[in-house]
């Protein structure tokens, strides 16, 4: 990182509900009715790790794809002392979707970029989140690491820490990057952060309609249907018949008709 040169580092966070989950017996789906909307403990973790380089002078910028109560799920990741955060609405019909969500983060990177960094969660309170990712990173072509717990700027790239099956290792990765949290100490909110936060400052709103994700999901191929030929039934005499039939070279001139 050369001198004057500041890191931004995107965080896309998610939800969790608070409270005990409940069937609907008429749906067989969950019934959230009534329960709060937090910032998912993954998500915690991932804020800790990319705390890591505003250390170093790094602006963190988080991002949420709204599923309900986004503000509050967005506000709480702020007042970890995050220094921006973006609010995806507009999105709730397909936040699930794991490849929706992984083209709108996208966007965002491109359109509110250039990030030197994704620091994201491993997982959401559904499961599935590092398949977002991962796809984030295959859209955006840029290496992927996961089970990081430790992470610096070194050179023109990072010198990480990550977990494995085989113990931890020290490794260094190029930038920009997709970074997901490995397990390590939660962070948690500071006071001028919960003020900050909760004073409205940094929250940026956007619509998700203002993604290519939107236009590519309401966009609909027109299939037309193929058409039979219609053929009106015309009444000929057999005169006319052959002279069409000789005229076609379907008889020959002189055959009898």
């Amino acid at each position: 990182m050369t001198a004057g040169e500041r890191l931004r580092v995107l965080v896309p966070v998610t939800g969790a509900f608070h409270g005990r989950l409940r069937v609907s017996r008429a749906t067989g789906n969950l019934d959230t009715e009534g329960l709060e909307r937090i910032l998912s403990d993954p998500s915690v973790r991932a804020i800790g790790l990319a705390k890591q380089l505003q250390a170093h002078g790094a602006d963190l910028v988080a991002v949420h794809v709204d599923k309900g109560a986004g503000q509050e799920v967005l506000r709480e990741a702020l007042a970890h002392g995050l220094d921006q955060g973006i609010l995806v609405e507009g999105a709730a019909r397909y936040e699930s979707d794991a490849s929706a969500r992984a083209a709108t983060i996208a966007d965002v990177y491109g359109q509110h970029g250039p990030f030197d960094a994704v620091i994201g969660p491993a997982r959401s309170e559904f499961a599935g989140f590092s398949g977002t990712l991962a796809g984030v990173a295959g859209r955006l072509e840029l290496p992927c690491v996961v089970g990081v717990s430790r992470i610096a700027p070194d050179g023109q790239g990072f010198r990480i820490g990550y977990q494995s099956i085989f113990g931890e290792y020290d490794l260094r990765i190029p930038r920009p990057c997709v970074v997901l949290a490995g397990d390590l100490p939660p962070a948690y909110p500071t006071a001028w952060g919960i003020h900050d936060a909760y004073e409205g400052r940094g929250l940026l709103r956007v619509q998700a309609d203002q993604y290519t994700v939107q236009r590519a999901l309401t966009r609909r191929q027109r299939i037309e249907p193929a058409r039979e030929e219609a053929h009106s039934v015309e009444e000929v005499d057999g005169g006319t018949l052959v002279r069409r039939l000789r005229s076609r070279a379907l008889i020959p001139e002189g055959g009898a008709p």
